[in-house]
């Protein structure tokens, strides 16, 4: 396999990068909600020429990878910082080795003061916690602290 160019991603990729992630089982946001994290979003306003993220293209200029740059602004101490978040990393299997030239184009993007990873699952969360990225510390939801007993009881169905 031949490496792959990469470029900013336009509305006009929808379909492309819609048709990826079906491929790779994901569920693809409809184009009106798709098109809405960065129409719609105020930090766009504020930010005109924002990417909203980047393709990989195969040598027939087919989009094989994708991921996107969805900007937020956030206020800290009087100032207002800008915040970018991953979005649908998604990449063929054929081009899996060349999945990290699109992370590299995102995290050099200007202007960013705080990257953040909202979804990443296990395999995309050893990628990010290798540079020493780290896990925020909201707590381990897949974990009960109490346990509630005798619960007919204690809500009087007895």
């Amino acid at each position: 396999v031949l490496p792959p160019s990469i470029r900013q991603a336009s509305f006009d990729d929808y379909d492309q990068i819609a048709a990826v992630e079906a491929a790779l089982g994901l569920t693809p946001r409809p184009r009106e909600e798709w098109l809405h994290l960065w129409q719609n979003n105020p930090a766009c306003e504020q930010i005109p020429d924002w990417p909203i993220g980047w393709v990989l293209e195969d040598e027939d200029k087919q989009i094989v990878g994708s991921i996107g740059n969805i900007p937020l602004l956030f206020k800290f101490g009087g100032r207002t910082y800008v915040a970018a978040t991953f979005r649908g990393w998604a990449v063929d299997q054929r081009y899996r080795a060349f999945s990290l030239m699109l992370v590299t184009h995102k995290l050099q993007h200007p202007g960013v003061d705080l990257h953040l990873v909202t979804t990443a699952g296990p395999m995309p969360q050893a990628v990010f916690m290798k540079p020493g990225w780290a896990r925020v510390p909201v707590g381990q939801w897949d974990r009960a602290a109490f346990r509630v007993t005798n619960y007919a009881e204690a809500c009087g169905y007895t």
